[in-house]
């Protein structure tokens, strides 16, 4: 019981799909190629509770949420987890500003900018772990 844990995760099996999906609290969004967002996320708004679904042996199918959408579609997934989710207003405009703001430094820039933000982070709601983990995708071409 003492190890239950919501679960977040982004994939990619070789299928053609990116699969997307959590359990609990979080969010997990992508950022499509015409720029649309797509997002899970448990909506909190009507007050704040500290019970969510976690993955335990009793956990039941209906309780994960999922979506999958073509690679060629995805250009970024985002995965936050609920100390980060829980604090943002506007979802949509969240996931597209750091995707923006992100994509186009270093790997390292990108991490050290994100750390800053995260020690910075205001916690109106909670003091929860703030967690952000982001991939984009990256067109190679044969030369």
């Amino acid at each position: 019981r003492d190890c239950s844990a919501t679960c977040l995760f982004a994939f990619r099996i070789g299928d053609g799909l990116i699969h997307l999906g959590m359990l609990g609290d979080g969010l997990v969004a992508t950022v499509k190629s015409d720029a649309s967002v797509l997002s899970l996320w448990e909506d909190k708004s009507r007050g704040f509770s500290n019970i969510t679904n976690a993955l335990t042996p009793i956990v039941s199918p209906k309780e994960w949420r999922y979506l999958s959408l073509p690679e060629e579609e995805c250009i970024a997934v985002l995965l936050c987890t609920d100390g980060v989710a829980d604090d943002l207003d506007n979802v949509d405009g969240f996931v597209s500003n750091f995707i923006e703001a992100h994509c186009s430094i270093s790997g390292m820039s990108a991490n050290r900018r994100t750390r800053e933000m995260l020690e910075k982070w205001p916690t109106p709601k909670h003091s929860d772990d703030k967690t952000i983990a982001c991939l984009y995708r990256e067109d190679i071409t044969d030369e």
